[in-house]
């Protein structure tokens, strides 16, 4: 309840950083298009050497059908675009999130039904670890540290 809250206000209090979305760029990768749950350094970062589009749990399902990215790229962040992942990727106290993440594992899952594949990338690895690791229960493409395959219970690559 109150992270419903701070996600509809967050915009309202704080300006976020903008990037350009779906600009074809110079480069071997200008005209890849990555479809980004990402916080606003790592969008920045990728919209001056890719298409991008950002994710939110109301745009996924049109993004993903529509614009049809080349891949589906998800961190470890704790806002998102402009706050509208707050509270629904990480680790959260029961009160600020109520039940499982279900929006990720819809844009998870639609993504994979659309072909399209899925890298989870945890930049908060250590610090955060903890925080982060249930995302990696997802089915995300690359699964290759050593302490989430321990922690998943799993080696699959």
């Amino acid at each position: 309840m109150l992270g419903t809250i701070v996600r509809k206000l967050s915009p309202v209090l704080y300006s976020y950083p903008f990037a350009p979305e779906d600009v074809p760029r110079p480069g071997p990768f200008g005209n890849l298009k990555i479809a980004l749950v990402a916080d606003s350094f790592t969008t920045a970062c990728l919209s001056a050497e890719c298409r991008i589009r950002s994710l939110t749990p109301k745009n996924y399902d049109e993004v993903i059908k529509h614009w049809k990215p080349d891949l589906l790229f998800v961190e470890s962040t704790f806002h998102g675009h402009n706050g509208s992942w707050r509270f629904l990727l990480s680790k959260q106290p029961k009160w600020l999130r109520r039940g499982e993440p279900k929006a990720i594992r819809r844009l998870v899952a639609l993504a994979r039904d659309c072909g399209i594949p899925a890298v989870f990338w945890n930049k908060d690895d250590g610090a955060f670890f903890d925080d982060f690791i249930e995302l990696e229960r997802f089915n995300f493409e690359i699964l290759h540290i050593h302490r989430m395959q321990t922690s998943l219970g799993h080696r699959r690559q």
